[in-house]
């Protein structure tokens, strides 16, 4: 954080930088960058918020973003015709000097005591008319790029969108515009990394933008989970004395007969319906993917998004490779397989670890309508992942799970659905969590975990709606289908 005494001198250098920007490298993204750099950059204390009137700093944001859309955009954005389109991306120099001059002048307009709030509620207001205007075009300049590695410091957009036409007659819940925050740093469609980010590698894709367009109806979204395995005698599970103790679980122990189910759960979920399918943690090996692709591509129907964990063999010293797998289906063009990070973190059931490889990556998939990422379970209780993720605007969480207990994953992916408004689908398997070895039958209470699990944006609780199978029955339901317009759910058992 710069010292108060030097606050002015780089803001007076922020402007003189954005006012002396070469014409062709003064896109707005650019101007707003350094200006929410420059927030991000002084920062706020305790001291600065103490005190102040009712409605602020977000009142005299507003002033500021309202006056300087005047001085900034002197036409209203709707009478731009498509031939000035060049003004929603590039600031003229005469843009960039009327920024310089109505920012210095605000210096003494804006009645905040702090010298760095004052400053960074100016740097913030100008970024917001921009936004405003502008923020429509900042992800053509991020789609162009393919791929955003987001490190601390670095600028990236934020996802945004409306609900309700996923909800039908449901009243959504609060806008993550209103809700609390003392992070100035970011406009509605843009926001500058913290050191939050550095544990972690967060990747932004938009290489999959028109095919997860698809992914829903104009007037619903339909989500399925699909259970194939029984209990946990059906995987390849080896015990490693270690120190530590851990599991290697090597994937369901007959592929072919794997493939067949997941084939059928698939053809099933698609003949419901279905947009999307998530199955759980380790449902299906490495070596029977090839098989299991051939076997979607027979299907007369099938979701759009088919979402797996794979067993993916192991590495160099023998830890297991735990991953998941997308399929993205567009009629009339090959499907997408896209293989997704490695779990970040290793479970632990009893006295036993997971024996696996962990990863560092945590991927979004960017469209126009969603930001899609896969956490596979364990990661999905990882709330700084949770929060990083809310900060990007992801609002399709899916996780694929094998766990003992299912509520305290629950309850921390529902933050999804406060903080983007977004929507989680989890598949928690086995149905029944016993084997015939008594290491791992630990914590087996059914009680303790649902198979299937829906969240989304409601207004009214509850925002997470569990499903389990009822597992003393004779015939295991094995099938969720989940419609998140009117909220309604049915099971089906398709081959247990």
């Amino acid at each position: 954080m710069l010292q108060a005494t030097t606050h002015e001198t780089a803001f007076r250098q922020m402007l003189e930088d954005v006012a002396s920007m070469d014409d062709l490298n003064a896109s707005w993204l650019s101007v707003a960058t350094k200006l929410l750099t420059f927030v991000a950059t002084i920062g706020t204390n305790e001291a600065d918020w103490q005190a102040l009137p009712i409605g602020e700093p977000l009142d005299s944001i507003g002033t500021v973003q309202a006056q300087a859309g005047n001085a900034l955009f002197p036409r209203e954005r709707e009478t731009l015709s498509a031939e000035d389109d060049y003004l929603l991306s590039f600031a003229s120099r005469s843009q960039r000097e009327a920024l310089r001059a109505f920012a210095i002048a605000q210096v003494a307009e804006v009645s905040i005591p702090s010298g760095s709030l004052r400053l960074a509620i100016i740097a913030r207001g100008i970024a917001d008319a921009i936004d405003a205007v502008a923020g429509e075009t900042f992800i053509s300049w991020y789609r162009n790029i393919g791929e955003l590695h987001v490190t601390t410091g670095s600028a990236y957009p934020v996802h945004r969108h409306d609900p309700r036409r996923w909800l039908g007659g449901h009243p959504p819940n609060t806008q993550p515009s209103r809700l609390p925050t003392r992070d100035l740093a970011a406009t509605t469609y843009l926001r500058i990394a913290s050191n939050a980010v550095r544990p972690y590698n967060y990747v932004l894709d938009f290489d999959y933008w028109f095919r997860l367009n698809l992914l829903g109806e104009p007037n619903g979204l339909i989500a399925a989970v699909g259970q194939p395995n029984k209990d946990l005698d059906e995987f390849n599970i080896e015990i490693h004395p270690g120190p530590p103790r851990s599991y290697a679980n090597h994937g369901p122990k007959n592929g072919s007969e794997q493939v067949e189910i997941l084939g059928a759960l698939s053809s099933e979920a698609g003949q419901a319906g279905a947009h999307l399918l998530v199955m759980p943690e380790y449902a299906l090996p490495e070596s029977s993917l090839q098989r299991f692709i051939h076997t979607l591509n027979l299907l007369e129907k099938r979701p759009t998004l088919v979402v797996s964990g794979i067993s993916a063999g192991t590495d160099d010293v023998g830890l297991v490779v735990n991953e998941a797998i997308m399929v993205i289906h567009t009629s009339g063009m090959q499907d997408r397989i896209v293989t997704l990070p490695r779990k970040l973190a290793p479970a632990r059931e009893g006295e036993l670890y997971e024996h696996i490889a962990t990863g560092s990556e945590v991927r979004v998939f960017w469209s126009d309508r969603w930001a899609v990422t896969v956490l596979i379970c364990f990661d999905a209780m990882n709330d700084s992942v949770i929060d990083q993720l809310a900060l990007f605007g992801t609002n399709l969480l899916l996780v694929p799970a094998l766990s003992a207990k299912s509520a305290t994953m629950l309850d921390a992916t529902s933050a999804i659905c406060h903080r983007t408004q977004g929507f989680v689908v989890t598949a928690t398997g086995p149905l029944r969590w016993r084997s015939t070895n008594p290491e791992l039958s630990i914590n087996g209470d059914p009680a303790l975990r649902c198979h299937a699990a829906f969240a989304g944006p409601y207004g009214v609780s509850p925002t997470t709606v569990p499903l389990s199978a009822d597992i003393g029955a004779d015939t295991l339901t094995d099938l969720w289908i989940f419609a998140f317009a009117d909220r309604s759910h049915r099971g089906s058992n398709v081959n247990i």
